[in-house]
């Protein structure tokens, strides 16, 4: 049972972080980043919200010492079964953008996978992926050449982290783990999530659905199919 000074609170919408006169996140990379995915998804075609219980679409945590407001918006497209974008802020210091796109079993797409983390005016942790779907861990073979330059022209000089142990087991060879520096490094990475996501929605608007491909016996069986 809750302790009964932890209160939850329930807010509709997915607005808190572009509010300029409430929130702490507007105008932050965490707002660009999340506004950045958002417009993106707004402009495929046939994208429809999937609704969310309002116990999960805006939730704000608090306790006697610090407040945790959460956020979610989820989306589905004919090629994606979930779009799903998660903001949190806590007045702690703790920032977070969390992005998964869960392409349905039938495309052969990777997973679009992101996260931005920071604490106080330091953002700590960039990670972003396309997850392979495949038993060897390959992408589509359209995507390598194209993330290797982005990550030549934007990447090349912000610090990369060694990939952990479990990610070893999910993610590509191209995946970008990084410990951002200087403010530079925050922006060229949205430059690189930007123009990641138009390549990978690019690829998703041309593939086509192959039946075979559910019967495929992969990780993503899990992950692209709860």
């Amino acid at each position: 049972e809750r302790d009964p000074v932890f209160q939850i609170r329930i807010s509709v919408g997915f607005t808190f972080y572009r509010n300029a006169t409430t929130d702490t996140l507007h105008g932050t990379p965490f707002a660009q980043l999340a506004t950045a995915i958002e417009e993106s998804w707004n402009l495929l075609p046939e994208v429809s919200r999937v609704d969310v219980p309002s116990e999960f679409s805006s939730v704000t945590l608090a306790d006697e010492a610090s407040e945790l407001q959460i956020e979610n918006i989820i989306l589905q497209t004919p090629q994606f079964r979930k779009l799903h974008l998660e903001v949190a802020r806590s007045d702690a210091g703790l920032q977070v953008v969390h992005c998964v796109m869960f392409p349905r079993a039938e495309f052969d797409l990777p997973l679009f996978s992101l996260d931005m983390v920071g604490f106080g005016d330091r953002i700590t942790l960039l990670i972003l992926d396309l997850c392979p779907v495949t038993p060897d861990l390959s992408l589509p073979a359209a995507y390598g050449p194209s993330l290797e330059s982005l990550q030549r022209e934007l990447l090349a000089e912000v610090p990369r982290r060694g990939t952990p142990d479990w990610g070893k087991a999910i993610f590509s060879e191209h995946c970008m783990l990084l410990s951002p520096s200087t403010s530079e490094h925050v922006a060229n990475f949205i430059e690189y999530v930007r123009a990641t996501l138009a390549m990978h929605l690019q690829h998703s608007l041309s593939s086509q659905p192959d039946k075979e491909l559910r019967a495929q016996v992969t990780w993503s069986d899990v992950a692209c199919n709860p």
